[in-house]
């Protein structure tokens, strides 16, 4: 099957557009040292302060509930174990630091609209302009990070205003270590009301590609994956606060229904979202019987469901436990073996620092309604790395390690085969030689926390259970092969 075109002319002449952002908003790259701490948890504030029971805060009851926070969160001088934020900071205050600098005046008649475009489509940019009705904005959404809070605001988009937009800062580190005022943000359009929408999206976030001086990360990722299998659609946009510049962001598409109806042509189903998390056990690696054990590492988005954490379980048993000769003929009555491969490839060639090979977390798994699974990356802007993030080197190739062949997926002479070292090596390059994607001199980052870097590195992991038993039947691991030259 012929593929499309992977990047058009216009999002390439974007990367010039990204780099004229607001000075405060300009990422310096650094990264903190240690591990994170304490994420994902969220504080419970909103029962408690909803008096009219509307499941919403006013202004005064958000008033009352900012007070609350101030004496009772947590994070501030009262820790218990693990209740420390991203990188054993507390969050309401590492991530609220300002500089002082601020962005342009800019209005909606200073930019072009698109109404005729789709959301998601990459050659376009368009404008979100928030406005909130109260001018300490930043640290009333700042108060409720990490809470179960939403702050409503005005958004106009391509001339269109949606009203009453519910907004919240989201992210670990895109929320800790960006400067300034900008944060990602996760827009609800049907926070007040349910029949609101942005082009037929009721939730939307807007990811502000911390430590990405490119801007482009998450986009290309996108562009790319969505060529071979279903992933989140992601598009550049420009975002204007109370009329101040915020420079560009990543829009991306939620994990949700509209998500399903978009890929699957339907909205059932179950969704896992697989966190952050550096010991990796969100994996697929079978944990016995006792769904619980499952429950440290997966969270389920949709409706709860015995039947969906038992085809969780069913899933990593049939991984772990079936013979080699067997796994051809049942595992596809579990999972999506086709996407599972595409989904490899891509989070092998891209180099994502963030991904499955690299952490054995951060995705996220779609059971559909015949109960197999299709594995979905997320969080995908830590891709192409060049040494600002963990592991990375200078640069991404030593010597190529794919020479030869042609662009259909047969390889050359110099290709790996089946009968190649599975770890190590030197680096996977485009046909023809050229700079692979692995560290300088082809080497291996390797552990954890380190994505892939030759064609079938960490392919005998066992603690990689979708790489590493999907790999030992051959057919499997041919095509997986074949994916990997199509992307290079």
């Amino acid at each position: 099957m012929s593929r499309p075109a992977l990047l058009s002319a216009p999002l390439i002449l974007l990367h010039a557009a990204a780099l004229a952002v607001p000075a405060f908003a300009q990422d310096p790259g650094g990264r903190p040292p240690g591990g994170p701490g304490g994420m994902n948890q969220t504080i419970a504030v909103l029962e408690r302060f909803d008096t009219d029971k509307n499941k919403r805060l006013d202004a005064d009851e958000r008033k009352a509930a900012r007070a609350w926070l101030e004496d009772n969160r947590p994070q501030r001088g009262r820790r218990g174990p693990g209740m420390g934020g991203p990188f054993g900071g507390p969050p309401d205050e590492a991530g609220r630091a300002d500089d002082g600098r601020k962005g342009a005046a800019v209005g909606p008649t200073d930019v072009p609209t698109y109404a005729d475009r789709p959301l998601f489509d990459p050659d376009v940019v368009r404008t979100f302009f928030f406005e909130f009705a109260q001018p300490d904005w930043f640290a009333e959404l700042s108060d409720f990070y990490r809470t179960d809070v939403e702050v409503p605001a005005k958004v106009t988009v391509d001339g269109t205003t949606l009203h009453d937009v519910g907004v919240r800062f989201r992210g670990n580190t895109s929320y800790m270590m960006a400067p300034g005022h900008k944060k990602s943000l996760d827009l609800d359009f049907a926070f007040v009301d349910a029949h609101q929408d942005l082009a037929g999206v009721h939730n939307l976030d807007l990811l502000n590609c911390n430590s990405d001086p490119s801007f482009l990360r998450e986009a290309l990722h996108g562009h790319i994956a969505n060529q071979y299998f279903p992933a989140q659609r992601v598009c550049l946009a420009r975002v204007v606060i109370n009329g101040e510049d915020h420079g560009l962001y990543a829009a991306v598409q939620q994990f949700d229904k509209e998500f399903l109806q978009d890929h699957f042509a339907t909205g059932k189903g179950d969704r896992f979202k697989v966190p952050p998390d550096f010991s990796g056990s969100g994996g697929l690696a079978w944990l016995g019987d006792d769904v619980t054990a499952y429950k440290h590492s997966y969270q389920l988005k949709s409706t709860e469901s015995d039947a969906a954490w038992q085809g969780l379980v069913d899933l990593c048993e049939v991984l772990e436990r079936t013979p080699t000769a067997d796994l051809e003929r049942i595992l596809p009555q579990h999972l999506d073996v086709d996407t599972a491969l595409w989904f490899l490839a891509v989070d092998n060639a891209l180099g994502d620092d963030d991904g499955y090979s690299s952490r054995a977390s951060d995705y996220l798994l779609y059971r559909d309604p015949t109960g197999r699974f299709h594995p979905i990356p997320r969080d995908n802007n830590e891709i192409l790395p060049d040494g600002r993030g963990p592991g990375g080197g200078p640069g991404r190739g030593g010597p190529g390690g794919f020479r030869g062949g042609d662009r259909r997926g047969a390889p050359g002479a110099g290709a790996p085969d089946a009968g190649g070292p599975p770890d190590g090596g030197p680096g996977f390059g485009p046909p023809g030689g050229g700079p692979g994607f692995g560290p300088p001199g082809g080497g291996r980052r390797g552990g954890p926390g380190s994505a892939a870097t030759s064609p079938l590195q960490m392919a005998s992991r066992t603690d990689r259970p979708l790489l590493h038993r999907l790999l030992e039947v051959p057919a499997w691991r041919q095509r997986y092969l074949a994916n990997l030259h199509e992307l290079a």
